[in-house]
């Protein structure tokens, strides 16, 4: 059984991957297990999409050993690659990068497209109501 989470406390970049590889079933094809963590300032959120025989999708508690990819982000690394797609492998993953190179670009514009989005929303709210900027 998954553990319970709180969902508001979990960054965005990985409450969309969890919704997006859980409506996708894209996990039922893998045979890998890739794990993101991003980092905040009570420590990592975690979340995992492993494949196979298991076909697990979700939010864990700490860094699952047995990932054959993981993933460790800053929140503006987070941030970055929910906005531009791109990420750091070298820099960022632990273990397999081809693996997690491959989870990601496939789930890559699909959270570009919504991540600039999310910020043309927010950035429209800022804007006082003569429509001009400070």
């Amino acid at each position: 059984m998954e553990p319970t989470h709180d969902l508001g406390a979990e960054p965005t970049l990985l409450l969309l991957l969890d919704g997006l590889v859980r409506r996708g079933g894209a996990v039922a094809a893998m045979r890998q297990e890739v794990c993101i963590g991003v980092e905040r300032a009570d420590g990592y959120r975690w979340w995992r999409a492993e494949g196979g025989l298991r076909r697990r999708v979700g939010f864990i508690d700490r860094c699952s050993p047995t990932a054959h990819a993981t993933l460790c982000l800053s929140e503006a690394d987070a941030d970055r690659l929910l906005a531009t797609g791109q990420v750091d492998f070298e820099a960022h993953v632990h273990g397999d990068r081809d693996v997690m190179r491959r989870f990601i670009e496939r789930y890559t514009r699909r959270l570009s497209a919504f991540g600039a989005r999310v910020q043309s929303v927010e950035g429209h709210r800022r804007l006082p109501r003569n429509g001009r900027r400070r």
